[in-house]
Parts: structure tokens; C-alpha cells; sequence
């Protein structure tokens, strides 16, 4: 009897230090990408297996981090290169013998 009840006791404790420590690591940029896609809180929260208020945590880690001078992320192709330019063998792109 008292073996049974020292291994509950010794496996509640395993399960509630785990619980903590996965609380703890929240990866935000992973959550942050799951946002930009248009994913809500609630339903990340629910999903990833973390609280709520560790989502709305990675959403004001964002807010805060965000670089001043960065434009949206709109899901738009950037405008194709006119052609020559860039890296291809033209004058400009230093083309050279490739031996």
C-alpha cells in the first residue's frame, strides 16, 4: 500500500513539473506566423495547447518588436526584374566563364 501510494505521488509530481515546464516554453514565432495567416487567438490557444493569455504575450512581444520601417507582410509576389538586370550574364551581372 504505501509503495502504491509513494509512485502516485511520485508520478503526480512528474506530470505537474512538466505541465510547468511546457507552460514556459511557448514558441512565439511560431504562434506569430499562425496570427499573420489569420488564425485566432482563441483557436491558436486551443490548437498549440497553451493558455490564451500566453498567445495575447507573443502578440505584444510582436508589437513591441516590430521594426519601424517594415512594410506589412501582404501576401503579394514582389514586381518581376526587368530583364538584364540582376545576377543573370549580362554586363551588369558579371557572367563570365563558369569552368
Amino acid at each position: 500500500m504505501r509503495k502504491v501510494l509513494l509512485s502516485v505521488v511520485g508520478a503526480s509530481l512528474l506530470v505537474l513539473a512538466g505541465a510547468a515546464a511546457s507552460s514556459a516554453d511557448v514558441n512565439c514565432g511560431i504562434i506569430n506566423k499562425d496570427l499573420d495567416r489569420g488564425v485566432t487567438p482563441k483557436d491558436i490557444a486551443e490548437l498549440k495547447g497553451v493558455s490564451l493569455d500566453d498567445v495575447k504575450k507573443c502578440q505584444e512581444q510582436r508589437k513591441d518588436t516590430a521594426a519601424p520601417g517594415k512594410a506589412p507582410v501582404t501576401g503579394e509576389k514582389p514586381a518581376a526584374a526587368p530583364a538584364g538586370a540582376g545576377a543573370g550574364g549580362g554586363p551588369a551581372g558579371g557572367g563570365g566563364d563558369m569552368k
